[in-house]
């Protein structure tokens, strides 16, 4: 926990890779608690790639969560942006998902998941 004891701003907290549960409790206002509950990640596979006129990433289907996929062109750079999604193909336990091509000859694709 970063700025706990804080009475204005931003508290940052990293949320551990173990499945558990945590308790917080303010250290200056202890009426303000809660329960923190972390799930492990889910496993999500990229199945395959085609970089044509469009790209059609084809990965393992999750229930109950949302994938975003995300580019960049330039991996020295933090930056990634939304790579927008025109359709969705869902069958059983997979969904190839269509989108426009970026522009660039060399493109980094990442998905992320989010409940």
């Amino acid at each position: 926990m970063v700025n706990n004891e804080i009475n204005t701003g931003r508290l940052t907290y990293t949320v551990p890779t173990n499945n558990a549960s945590y308790i917080y409790v303010c250290p200056i206002h202890p009426w303000m608690f809660g329960d923190i509950v972390t799930v492990p990640p889910p496993e999500v596979r990229i199945l395959s790639l085609d970089l044509g006129k469009d790209v059609v990433l084809s990965s393992t289907l999750i229930p109950d969560w949302r994938l975003r996929a995300e580019f960049a062109t330039n991996l020295h750079q933090a930056e990634w942006s939304v790579l927008p999604i025109a359709t969705n193909r869902v069958s059983s336990n997979r969904v190839d998902s269509i989108c426009g091509r970026p522009e660039g000859d060399s493109i980094y694709i990442r998905l992320k998941a989010s409940r």
